[in-house]
């Protein structure tokens, strides 16, 4: 009965491990993508306000318009 009583306690310390591991890994994860997602939500929020700033400061010139046949 030792033998099985030690085997089991092994198995669930190794699975408790496991648990443990796993849990901590998935929030570390979590963490990772979460700063991931603000910094991508940040470089996207200047490329729109760039875009707008280009669109509303610059003018277009139509190049055929000053040739004079």
């Amino acid at each position: 009965m030792k033998k099985h009583k030690f085997l089991i306690i092994s198995i669930l310390t190794f699975i408790l491990f496991i648990v443990f591991f796993s849990e901590y890994n998935s929030n570390q994860t979590k963490k990772i993508l979460d700063a991931e997602r603000i910094k991508a939500d940040e470089r996207l929020r200047i490329a729109k306000e760039k875009i707008q700033q280009e669109d509303s400061t610059s003018i277009y010139i139509d190049s055929t318009f000053n040739n004079i046949d």
